[in-house]
């Protein structure tokens, strides 16, 4: 299986949760070498196929690699585009999330930890994007804060952040000075995006589901 730096790998193991009792598990891809991975205790379970060693991962790890159909865990976790082949050789391994502020991801705002993608994609496609990156679609605190940062950096017209069913992913409400004038006038149940205004300010605006833009992940 080839690497890709948002790539994730999302082994369902509905059967084999039926016998094992483990729930599904997200897995992110990443090439790790034996320097990286010296920094974990490693348990090696020998030959197994990459299911049944995700199974072994699931219930009892934070990293694993399948090389040769060997099965190793680790205690450890790392960041989801992490890529030691850039340096060398390099075993293929699946983490858990770490939530830590690397690139793309960076902190210039000043309000937390963000990414913007230029990628037009509609909602489900740019938050699965986020989830894949171990974030999520960007839920500031300070929406207005943040809406002025956009404006002084972007100048796209429309951009996904996490605002859907006229509230933020989070379950806060989306205030009224956060919604754009006459908004919402939607479907209670539409996605929303950042819109600019005329005057160049964002605020938001409801549209259905399935528009294309652009989108900001953010890491909390």
């Amino acid at each position: 299986m080839g690497f890709c730096g948002i790539r994730v790998l999302a082994l369902s193991l509905l059967l084999a949760a039926a016998r094992a009792n483990v729930s599904s598990q997200l897995w992110h891809s990443v090439k790790a070498n034996g320097t990286t991975l010296s920094s974990g205790t490693p348990s090696d379970l020998g030959v197994l196929p990459l299911l049944t060693c995700a199974i072994h991962a699931t219930q009892s790890a934070d990293l694993f690699c399948h090389d040769q159909n060997i099965c190793s865990l680790y205690d450890m976790k790392l960041p989801a585009v992490f890529d030691d082949s850039i340096h060398g050789p390099a075993l293929p391994c699946w983490t858990k999330c770490e939530r830590k502020c690397i690139p793309p991801f960076d902190t210039s705002s000043g309000l937390g930890c963000f990414y913007f993608s230029a990628q037009a994609v509609d909602f489900d496609t740019a938050r699965a994007t986020c989830h894949s990156l171990c974030g999520d679609l960007a839920v500031p605190d300070d929406a207005l804060a943040f809406f002025n940062w956009v404006q002084a950096t972007r100048t796209e017209s429309n951009i996904w952040v996490g605002t859907r069913a006229r509230e933020w992913i989070d379950g806060r409400p989306i205030s009224v000075n956060e919604w754009a004038p006459g908004i919402p006038n939607g479907d209670p149940l539409e996605c929303a995006r950042m819109l600019m205004q005329g005057t160049g300010e964002y605020r938001i605006d409801d549209k259905v589901c399935t528009n294309t833009y652009p989108f900001m992940c953010e890491i909390k």
